[in-house]
């Protein structure tokens, strides 16, 4: 039996949300919620690349030292099935307050932050202020962040 092989919601196991390099997990209800919500919006199958990292684990990928991933807050996804714009606008049709969009490497990463934030590719920015008119003042780019120092992260 593998560790953490519990079912924890409709499609997710509690062994996807696992540190890779301890098998140890936090995760808060929310995420585990939204995360399944994701997957009820397109109805595929998608992949948990990072939920919960250890402080070792984390650092050993690069993430940011305050990490929501630390806490059980946050959740790297992909789907080969859909479009990365697909996917970012079901995350914020989930609830998802903060969804960052890593184009070149393929995934969103979804996180329970307390400031509402969508960093998308520039060419998205438009479009989804349609989609999601209420987000507008929300949905940035990477150069809008590069330009702030990252100050609205």
């Amino acid at each position: 039996m593998v560790v953490n092989d519990i079912l924890i919601s409709q499609n997710f196991k509690l062994s996807e949300f696992e540190s890779r390099d301890t098998n140890e997990v936090k995760i808060y209800p929310e995420l585990v919620q939204k995360t399944q919500r994701i997957r009820d919006i397109i109805r595929l199958p998608l992949r948990i690349n990072s939920g919960y990292r250890t402080p070792e684990r984390n650092q050993a990928v690069g993430g940011v030292p305050n990490s929501l991933h630390c806490q059980g807050k946050a959740v790297d996804l992909s789907c080969a099935f859909v479009s990365l714009a697909q996917l970012t606008i079901a995350a914020i049709m989930a609830g998802f307050p903060k969804v960052i969009v890593y184009k070149s490497k393929n995934f969103i990463h979804c996180d329970l932050s307390e400031t509402r934030i969508y960093l998308v590719p520039e060419e998205w920015v438009s479009w989804l202020a349609l989609v999601f008119p209420e987000y507008a003042n929300c949905i940035k780019s990477w150069s809008d962040v590069k330009e702030t120092d990252g100050q609205e992260l």
